[in-house]
């Protein structure tokens, strides 16, 4: 029976219209999956390994530990101390939700999750990529020498890490609160449409929203259910949605985007906030692939994270769509990505874009000795030290375009007082006094 005020037409049409809508979705689903696959000769990184807890992937190792592919997890007892790989070597992780530990991964071949065309999370929103970095303090105090606890991309190196989720659309890495969230508000509404399309965010994220007090530790770690669209009669002005398991404990501002600080909304009134922005930033936490660290509970090794170096005659280091948790060392030259001493690079060979970084031990980016560098559309949020860091003065003609940092910290998790020193005072971009270009 078609209900009342529809024809069998109309309902006919819409059976259609799902069914269409069902096929497409499906033909994407299979059509991406097909562009996704891994070459099909590639070893099982598991035959490669063994009984073995560090491994050579390269020439030397043969055809079973040449050009491999993570075939299934490598967790706990079954994960990994060192895996080196060498020069014409290929490590690969498969568009699945899979997990690898490992103490320490030097890359001197190519270290691939995803691609530019088909980054991991595209023929599954849902699938994740961890990789989870072990082991105690290298040594008892002070600097320890050598690579410890990372990812270590050396001259010839190529590392290749693409997520989709956050990186389709700018607003999708961070957006605004387009609606004030009072204490104990579950509810929340953003500036932006990140409910819907690839990239989009998914029930379960992890978000953060910062502080809109003169206190840094408001902002909050919540996670979410499933957003929605907001509309404004048939048009999209926005998304919602609804904390899981949490409530705000602090109030944070939201309301119209004022515009760019202009005369032309100097005088404006309560509806934009006075022509003044005080909205709170909202950052996408969860990504499609995550990098973490398991942090040993021995006294030394407390702050003792993971770390990515990216050293000079690198070949490519792409950074897009990924969590780094619990990364920086408490010591000198070990931050979760750290340009090191590269001088001058080839232009397209260095990506770091769209990813979230948060609870660092040590700074967030840091930049040494590197020129022309580009930093896109990340999220940094509760870090101890510096967040955008140029380490020396010679950093010249470096941009930072759409970053987000929130909370920088003391390694002790203090503010200090406005008298301390630049070095003592953590803040969001930091650069030593710059030296003159010859």
């Amino acid at each position: 029976m078609v209900a009342p005020g529809r024809t069998a037409n109309t309902v006919s049409r819409a059976v259609l219209l799902v069914v269409a809508a069902c096929a497409s979705s499906l033909l994407f689903a299979t059509l991406a999956e097909a562009v996704c696959e891994l070459p099909s000769n590639l070893a099982k990184l598991s035959v490669c390994k063994g009984n073995a807890r560090d491994v050579v992937i390269g020439p030397s190792g043969g055809p079973n530990c040449n050009q491999v592919v993570v075939d299934q997890s490598f967790t706990g007892q079954k994960g990994f101390g060192k895996i080196t790989i060498e020069k014409g070597g290929g490590l690969f992780f498969p568009e699945e939700r899979i997990s690898l530990d490992a103490e320490r991964i030097e890359v001197n071949g190519l270290l691939q999750a995803g691609t530019k065309a088909c980054p991991i999370g595209t023929v599954k929103p849902a699938n994740i990529v961890t990789m989870t970095f072990t082991g105690s303090r290298a040594c008892p105090k002070g600097n320890c020498s050598g690579n410890n606890k990372g990812i270590f991309v050396n001259a010839g190196g190529q590392l290749r890490l693409f997520g989709l989720k956050g990186t389709v659309k700018k607003e999708q890495s961070w957006t605004w609160l387009s609606a004030p969230s009072p204490v104990n508000d579950s509810s929340l509404e953003v500036a932006d449409n990140i409910a819907t399309g690839p990239g989009a965010w998914q029930d379960g994220d992890w978000i953060v929203v910062s502080t809109t007090s003169f206190n840094p530790f408001e902002t909050e770690f919540v996670r979410i259910q499933k957003p929605g669209e907001r509309k404004v009669g048939e048009r999209v002005v926005g998304s919602k949605f609804t904390l899981d398991q949490h409530k705000l404990k602090y109030a944070h501002f939201g309301g119209s985007d004022p515009g760019v600080p202009s005369k032309d909304n100097r005088n404006d009134g309560e509806a934009t906030n006075y022509g003044v922005d005080e909205r709170a930033e909202v950052g996408l936490i969860s990504r499609n692939i995550k990098l973490t660290a398991q942090i040993s509970g021995d006294e030394p090794s407390l702050h003792w994270g993971g770390e990515i170096k990216i050293v000079k005659g690198f070949a490519k280091a792409e950074i897009q769509g990924v969590e780094i948790e619990k990364f920086g060392k408490d010591q000198l030259g070990s931050y979760p990505i750290h340009i090191h001493e590269i001088g001058t690079f080839t232009a397209g060979t260095l990506l770091v874009n769209a990813n979230s970084i948060h609870h660092s031990y040590n700074k967030c980016i840091t930049i040494h000795s590197t020129e022309s560098v580009t930093i896109t559309n990340n999220v940094c949020a509760r870090i101890v030290g510096h967040i955008f860091y140029q380490e020396v003065g010679d950093e010249h003609n470096t941009r930072y375009q759409r970053n987000l940092g929130l909370g920088a910290m003391s390694n002790d998790f203090e503010i200090y007082a406005p008298t301390s020193t630049n070095d003592e005072k953590p803040r969001g971009f930091w650069g030593s006094l710059f030296k003159r270009k010859k």
